[in-house]
Protein backbone atom coordinates (compact mmCIF):
# COMPACT_ATOMS: atom_id res chain seq x y z
CA UNK A 1 0.00 0.00 0.00
CA UNK A 2 1.42 3.71 -0.88
CA UNK A 3 0.54 6.42 1.37
CA UNK A 4 0.32 10.07 0.10
CA UNK A 5 3.59 12.18 0.26
CA UNK A 6 6.08 11.40 3.10
CA UNK A 7 3.49 9.71 5.66
CA UNK A 8 4.50 6.63 7.57
CA UNK A 9 1.09 5.45 9.19
CA UNK A 10 -2.52 6.47 8.44
CA UNK A 11 -5.74 7.15 10.12
CA UNK A 12 -8.57 4.35 9.93
CA UNK A 13 -10.42 4.34 6.94
CA UNK A 14 -7.90 4.24 5.08
CA UNK A 15 -7.37 7.69 5.37
CA UNK A 16 -4.15 8.84 3.77
CA UNK A 17 -3.77 6.36 0.87
CA UNK A 18 -2.37 6.66 -2.39
CA UNK A 19 -4.66 4.67 -4.55
CA UNK A 20 -2.84 5.17 -7.94
CA UNK A 21 0.27 3.95 -6.45
CA UNK A 22 -1.20 1.14 -4.14
CA UNK A 23 -1.33 -2.33 -5.38
CA UNK A 24 -2.83 -4.17 -2.56
CA UNK A 25 -3.86 -3.18 0.65
CA UNK A 26 -5.10 -4.84 4.22
CA UNK A 27 -8.51 -4.90 5.84
CA UNK A 28 -9.42 -7.20 8.58
CA UNK A 29 -8.28 -9.95 10.56
CA UNK A 30 -5.80 -11.71 7.61
CA UNK A 31 -7.55 -10.19 4.25
CA UNK A 32 -5.23 -8.84 1.21
CA UNK A 33 -7.21 -7.42 -1.62
CA UNK A 34 -5.37 -6.16 -4.80
CA UNK A 35 -6.31 -2.70 -5.90
CA UNK A 36 -8.17 -4.45 -9.22
CA UNK A 37 -8.63 -2.58 -12.58
CA UNK A 38 -12.53 -2.84 -12.68
CA UNK A 39 -13.74 -4.04 -9.37
CA UNK A 40 -11.99 -1.12 -7.14
CA UNK A 41 -13.30 2.19 -7.90
CA UNK A 42 -9.67 3.46 -8.36
CA UNK A 43 -7.94 0.22 -9.35
CA UNK A 44 -4.38 -0.26 -11.03
CA UNK A 45 -3.88 -3.95 -11.16
CA UNK A 46 -4.71 -5.52 -14.40
CA UNK A 47 -6.31 -9.37 -14.61
CA UNK A 48 -2.74 -10.42 -16.10
CA UNK A 49 -0.83 -8.37 -13.20
CA UNK A 50 -2.94 -10.29 -10.59
CA UNK A 51 -1.61 -13.86 -10.61
CA UNK A 52 2.34 -12.57 -10.46
CA UNK A 53 1.20 -9.97 -8.06
CA UNK A 54 -0.54 -12.56 -5.43
CA UNK A 55 2.87 -14.99 -5.81
CA UNK A 56 4.82 -12.21 -4.90
CA UNK A 57 2.81 -10.66 -2.20
CA UNK A 58 2.31 -14.56 -0.98
CA UNK A 59 6.31 -15.58 -0.86
CA UNK A 60 7.26 -12.30 0.72
CA UNK A 61 4.93 -12.89 3.68
CA UNK A 62 6.04 -16.04 4.18
CA UNK A 63 9.47 -14.98 4.37
CA UNK A 64 8.43 -12.24 6.69
CA UNK A 65 10.95 -13.15 10.37
CA UNK A 66 10.01 -11.71 13.55
CA UNK A 67 13.57 -10.67 14.16
CA UNK A 68 13.19 -10.38 17.93
CA UNK A 69 11.87 -13.59 18.04
CA UNK A 70 14.12 -15.58 15.03
CA UNK A 71 10.51 -17.09 13.91
CA UNK A 72 8.76 -16.72 10.72
CA UNK A 73 5.54 -14.78 10.97
CA UNK A 74 2.93 -16.12 8.24
CA UNK A 75 3.06 -19.62 7.83
CA UNK A 76 0.82 -19.88 4.58
CA UNK A 77 -1.16 -17.12 2.26
CA UNK A 78 -4.55 -18.59 0.64
CA UNK A 79 -5.40 -17.84 -2.34
CA UNK A 80 -9.25 -16.26 -2.41
CA UNK A 81 -9.88 -18.06 -5.42
CA UNK A 82 -9.56 -21.54 -4.23
CA UNK A 83 -11.01 -20.79 -0.72
CA UNK A 84 -14.21 -18.60 -1.70
CA UNK A 85 -14.92 -20.70 -5.55
CA UNK A 86 -18.02 -18.90 -7.01
CA UNK A 87 -17.46 -15.66 -5.43
CA UNK A 88 -19.93 -13.83 -7.81
CA UNK A 89 -20.52 -10.43 -5.89
CA UNK A 90 -16.31 -10.33 -5.77
CA UNK A 91 -16.23 -9.47 -2.27
CA UNK A 92 -13.91 -11.99 -0.85
CA UNK A 93 -10.21 -11.27 -0.32
CA UNK A 94 -7.69 -12.39 -2.74
CA UNK A 95 -5.58 -13.76 -0.51
CA UNK A 96 -6.04 -14.85 3.32
CA UNK A 97 -2.86 -14.69 5.52
CA UNK A 98 -2.79 -17.60 7.74
CA UNK A 99 -0.52 -16.64 11.03
CA UNK A 100 1.78 -18.86 12.43
CA UNK A 101 0.78 -19.59 16.47
CA UNK A 102 1.22 -15.82 18.64
CA UNK A 103 0.44 -13.38 15.40
CA UNK A 104 -1.85 -10.99 14.34
CA UNK A 105 -2.58 -8.27 11.89
CA UNK A 106 -2.81 -5.23 14.61
CA UNK A 107 -6.09 -3.67 15.89
CA UNK A 108 -5.86 -0.67 13.59
CA UNK A 109 -4.80 -2.68 10.42
CA UNK A 110 -8.33 -4.39 10.88
CA UNK A 111 -10.14 -0.91 9.99
CA UNK A 112 -7.85 0.30 7.25
CA UNK A 113 -5.56 1.97 9.07
CA UNK A 114 -1.55 1.52 8.66
CA UNK A 115 0.16 1.73 12.43
CA UNK A 116 3.50 1.93 13.03
CA UNK A 117 3.07 -2.05 13.97
CA UNK A 118 0.89 -4.04 11.49
CA UNK A 119 1.92 -7.12 12.56
CA UNK A 120 1.39 -8.29 16.82
CA UNK A 121 1.86 -10.42 19.45
CA UNK A 122 -1.03 -12.24 19.77
CA UNK A 123 -1.72 -13.39 23.27
CA UNK A 124 -4.80 -13.90 23.54
CA UNK A 125 -6.58 -17.70 23.62
CA UNK A 126 -6.28 -19.27 20.04
CA UNK A 127 -9.16 -21.31 20.23
CA UNK A 128 -11.74 -20.56 16.90
CA UNK A 129 -9.54 -17.77 15.98
CA UNK A 130 -10.08 -16.02 12.41
CA UNK A 131 -6.13 -15.06 12.56
CA UNK A 132 -4.04 -17.88 12.34
CA UNK A 133 -3.28 -21.09 9.50
CA UNK A 134 -6.08 -23.31 9.96
CA UNK A 135 -4.46 -26.30 11.14
CA UNK A 136 -2.99 -24.25 13.75
CA UNK A 137 -6.17 -24.28 15.86
CA UNK A 138 -8.46 -26.84 15.55
CA UNK A 139 -12.51 -26.27 14.86
CA UNK A 140 -15.03 -26.37 17.45
CA UNK A 141 -18.86 -27.60 16.60
CA UNK A 142 -21.35 -27.71 19.49
CA UNK A 143 -24.69 -29.58 19.65
CA UNK A 144 -27.62 -30.03 20.87
CA UNK A 145 -27.58 -33.84 21.33
CA UNK A 146 -24.73 -36.56 21.80
CA UNK A 147 -22.64 -37.44 19.13
CA UNK A 148 -22.37 -41.25 17.93
CA UNK A 149 -19.16 -40.84 16.09
CA UNK A 150 -16.03 -37.72 15.20
CA UNK A 151 -16.83 -35.28 12.29
CA UNK A 152 -13.39 -35.46 10.61
CA UNK A 153 -14.41 -33.13 7.99
CA UNK A 154 -16.68 -29.90 7.70
CA UNK A 155 -18.10 -31.67 4.93
CA UNK A 156 -19.75 -33.59 7.19
CA UNK A 157 -21.96 -31.45 8.49
CA UNK A 158 -24.58 -31.02 6.15
CA UNK A 159 -25.38 -35.01 6.70
CA UNK A 160 -25.06 -34.11 10.34
CA UNK A 161 -27.70 -31.19 10.32
CA UNK A 162 -30.12 -33.35 7.88
CA UNK A 163 -29.67 -36.63 10.10
CA UNK A 164 -30.25 -35.11 13.41
CA UNK A 165 -27.27 -36.16 14.80
CA UNK A 166 -28.52 -39.43 14.24
CA UNK A 167 -25.48 -40.83 12.56
CA UNK A 168 -22.63 -38.88 12.85
CA UNK A 169 -20.65 -36.65 15.86
CA UNK A 170 -18.31 -34.32 16.46
CA UNK A 171 -13.99 -34.54 17.21
CA UNK A 172 -13.36 -33.00 20.97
Amino acid sequence: MTLKGERTESGIGFADVDWSGTRAYALGLNSIFLNLEGRESEGIVSEQQAVELKRSISQGLQAFTDEQREQLVVKTVYDGERIYPGNENGDAPDLVVGYHRGYRASWQTTLGAVPQQSIEINQGKWSGDHCIAVDEVPGVLFTSFELEEPVESIDQLAELVLEGGSTTSASP
